[in-house]
């Protein structure tokens, strides 16, 4: 018999995205932090169908980390932040949301989010996308998955840098 010939598979490369140019529009980005704000958002959140899920924390580590707050949204423009940190509270409600099985989850990088709200008791799900594992499986061979990279690359969009908020080296201050 003749010997097999080994495949040798060469890179795809990726199809180049649509980039559409950033365009200004109106947003609603709220900060929830009193328990009648909390109220009114958790009546919204329970008449949606998916929502995307964030959260914020003290490190990347998510097994060293302290859950500061929850961001979600459900709509173009407009996100909320609950700031679960000084309102532990309200995780009891957000429990009974974010397992609520007729609401699903979405989020970028989201096996982060389920560590850090599963050590708060919260069994996130249905997780049904996560738009970091779609990069990879659209772009394998690319190393730049991250939110910044997908909003720059697909809607020329730049992200603010984390350290224009929280500063650099020695004069950062923590996300709390």
């Amino acid at each position: 018999p003749t010997p097999k010939k080994k495949r040798v598979y060469a890179p795809v490369e990726p199809a180049t995205p649509v980039i559409k140019p950033h365009r200004e529009t109106k947003a609603e980005y709220r900060l929830i932090n009193t328990d009648a704000d909390f109220a009114d958002l958790a009546a919204q959140l329970a008449k949606q169908k998916c929502i995307a899920v964030d959260t914020e924390s003290t490190s990347t580590d998510p097994f060293r980390a302290t859950l500061l707050g929850i961001s979600v949204s459900w709509k173009p423009g407009t996100g909320y932040y609950l700031n679960v940190k000084d309102h532990p509270q309200w995780i009891k409600k957000l429990k009974i949301l974010l397992e609520d099985e007729s609401i699903k989850k979405v989020g970028h990088n989201i096996k982060y989010d389920l560590a850090m709200l599963w050590q708060a008791g919260i069994n996130l799900q249905p997780i049904v996308f996560d738009s970091m594992v779609a990069s990879y499986l659209l772009n394998p061979g690319s190393r730049g998955h991250s939110l910044d990279d997908l909003a720059y690359t697909i809607f020329g969009y730049e992200m603010q840098p984390i350290t224009d908020l929280i500063g650099k080296c020695k004069g950062a201050i923590t996300m709390d």
